[in-house]
């Protein structure tokens, strides 16, 4: 199609590059002031929404009911049922009728959980390793269990004494994602963590190919 006749199809529709401009998506209503561990700061842009929900993997992680005469929040995060570490989140904000009016997404920083009985210490979701790199469990119970220590399904470690840690030699495998799962045994319950991702880098190591 020419140009000549682009115009002329503008000409009858009424439309002009000014009208062709108003159809570009408005700036993002959400900014993010500040990012903390366990904490986001933020400002809203033409909007005063009524609820603000931050969800991560399906999970909501913070929540806030606002009154919709504010223009700035600050929102603490709870890291329950997730892995501490780097996670992508989804912020969404909703008028008073519930309807959904904008969302972004945002890099996050959670802390281990202080009420979970079972939590991956060391290395955080998202962490980039290389060489031996220790995991590291924390018990929060008394008495004596049987912590195993996994990665990408497949046992590597047992240890049932504290501190409940495992050197892991990522030179024996292979540049990319691989999950970290930890589980324990008190010979009753068995508790196992969020599985964690992790981003295995070591020089001349043989990296996957990811499909």
């Amino acid at each position: 199609m020419d140009k000549m006749r682009i115009w002329s199809l503008l000409a009858l529709t009424g439309l002009t590059t000014t009208g062709i401009a108003a159809w570009q998506p408005q700036q993002s209503a959400l900014q993010i002031l500040k990012r903390e561990p366990n904490r986001l700061t933020m400002q809203f842009r033409g909007v005063k929404p009524a609820m603000v929900e931050v969800v991560v993997d399906g999970i909501v992680v913070a929540t806030r009911h606002l009154s919709g005469q504010t223009d700035r929040l600050q929102l603490n995060l709870q890291s329950a049922g997730l892995s501490p570490g780097s996670h992508e989140a989804i912020i969404k904000l909703y008028d008073s009728n519930g309807r959904l009016i904008s969302q972004s997404q945002s890099r996050i920083e959670l802390l281990p959980d202080p009420n979970s009985p079972l939590s991956i210490v060391i290395p955080r979701h998202g962490d980039t390793v290389s060489g031996d790199v220790p995991i590291e469990a924390r018990l929060n119970r008394t008495g004596s269990a049987y912590v195993s220590f996994f990665v990408d399904g497949q046992i590597r470690g047992l240890r049932n004494y504290p501190p409940y840690v495992y050197n892991w030699d990522t030179t024996r495998e292979t540049n990319g994602w691989h999950t970290i799962e930890v589980w324990s045994y008190d010979g009753n319950q068995t508790l196992k963590t969020p599985p964690m991702r992790v981003y295995v880098n070591n020089p001349g190591g043989r990296t996957e190919r990811q499909i």
